[in-house]
């Protein structure tokens, strides 16, 4: 997921971005299967398999703040943080 002149990879062993030429693991969490990114620059990504929900991470400030089931967010929600990145279709 491209966002400014950043790219940022969210992977099996965690969050990492590329810029400047370098590689670098952001943060140590399990199965990032969903990345987006909102208005405010913050990063959103869903730990799906690991049942880890989804998290807000803003990269100025490295604050990161977790939603889950106990906290009332539903099952699906990692997953369609996915979709809401991928444009619909346009109808013809």
């Amino acid at each position: 997921h491209q966002m400014g002149g950043t790219l940022w990879f969210g992977t099996a062993t965690g969050l990492s971005k590329q810029g400047d030429g370098k590689l670098v693991k952001v943060l140590d969490r399990s199965w990032i299967t969903a990345l987006n990114n909102d208005d405010q620059g913050n990063l959103w990504f869903g730990q799906g398999w690991s049942g880890g929900g989804l998290s807000r991470y803003n990269p100025q400030t490295r604050e990161e703040t977790t939603f889950s089931r106990a906290s009332g967010l539903s099952s699906g929600a990692a997953g369609r943080l996915a979709d809401t990145a991928v444009p619909e279709p346009k109808q013809t």
